[in-house]
């Protein structure tokens, strides 16, 4: 049996949750469950975070028969955007390395760049580019209202670049999104398209071609619009600094990796294959809650696959092992 690397996990220390809540006292709110356990309650629809549990969680990677999961926490680090955001990334990358020191074969880092402040960012990168446990970096599909292809952020995807760290987007809710129906079921994967979107229409793939990024939940919506996106260049609209691009927009598309978190669905799975092709699919399970069923049902998912060993092989580990650090 082939043990996956899971790209897509999350971690939030019971201290990290108390600061939350401290601070966001609107939008985090904790509650202890009759085990005792911690939980903060994210967003207005309430979203559990559940405190760290460090045996809980090295069972559940026995359970789910998986080798080793890279953490992140981009949901409460880059929901809110402020003068705290830089402490809070801080606090998750020392957090994170901290367990996978003391569990190298269990566990590695995304970390967090606070990238609406270019010296906290940079000062961020210089103490954690090089550490052993970082395996690359976690951005949210937007960072208050700021979208990765914003030319206010084109410092920090110099810094980036030069770093050589692979980078992993990972959805949020847009701004000011309301409604009945809540941000993580919708809005996220359209917010990740829309992050992608503007990474391909600000020519950052054209200024840096060895960048690697990672899209969640097999990519969003985007694999079923490539070709819209060249509607921009329609003589119907506007002019656009797309027309500055060396390619047609829908032919970055396949510039893109992805993962595969609650992605067992036969044919969402056949079309992000067609379009990003297999050696552009990672696993990735999105998990952290655990009584969660997600992983165990991606795992089943995927066994009913018709993928020989090799292929197999390609999407549980080696796209990994060849897009990050130190696998």
């Amino acid at each position: 049996m082939i043990k996956p690397i899971d790209i897509h996990t999350h971690g939030f220390p019971a201290s990290v949750l108390r600061h939350f809540a401290a601070k966001y006292p609107a939008h985090f709110r904790l509650e202890e469950r009759r085990s005792g356990d911690l939980v903060a309650l994210w967003g207005g629809v309430g979203v559990p975070l559940p405190a760290w549990i460090e045996d809980e969680r090295l069972r559940a990677l026995e359970r789910d028969q998986v080798a080793l999961e890279i953490l992140s926490a981009p949901t409460p680090v880059y929901a809110q955007v402020d003068d705290e955001t830089a402490t809070f990334c801080e606090l998750m990358n020392a957090f994170q390395a901290e367990v996978a020191e003391r569990y190298p074969r269990c566990f590695r880092s995304f970390i967090h760049l606070p990238i609406h402040d270019l010296a906290a960012t940079r000062e961020a990168l210089r103490r954690w580019r090089d550490h052993p446990m970082t395996a690359g970096i976690v951005l949210g599909s937007n960072v208050g209202g700021l979208y990765p292809g914003d030319e206010a952020l084109l410092p920090v995807w110099e810094e980036i670049a030069a770093s050589g760290l692979a980078v992993f987007i990972h959805p949020l809710g847009p701004c000011g999104a309301t409604g009945p129906i809540p941000a993580v079921i919708f809005d996220f994967v359209n917010d990740t398209s829309r992050a992608a979107a503007t990474i391909i229409y600000s020519g950052l793939l054209d200024r840096f071609p060895d960048l690697r990024i990672i899209l969640a939940h097999l990519g969003g919506s985007l694999p079923y619009h490539p070709r819209r996106l060249d509607f921009v260049l329609h003589p119907h609209f506007p002019a656009s600094p797309a027309a500055k691009l060396r390619r047609l927009p829908s032919e970055y598309v396949q510039n893109f990796y992805v993962e595969t978190a609650q992605g067992f669905h036969r044919p969402s799975f056949d079309l992000a294959r067609t379009v990003f092709g297999l050696d552009h699919m990672l696993y990735g399970s999105d998990f952290f809650l655990f009584d969660s069923p997600f992983r165990s049902e991606l795992n089943a998912f995927l066994n009913t696959l018709a993928l020989s060993e090799a292929e197999r092989q390609t999407i549980l580990r080696d796209n990994a092992r060849r897009l990050l650090r130190g696998l």
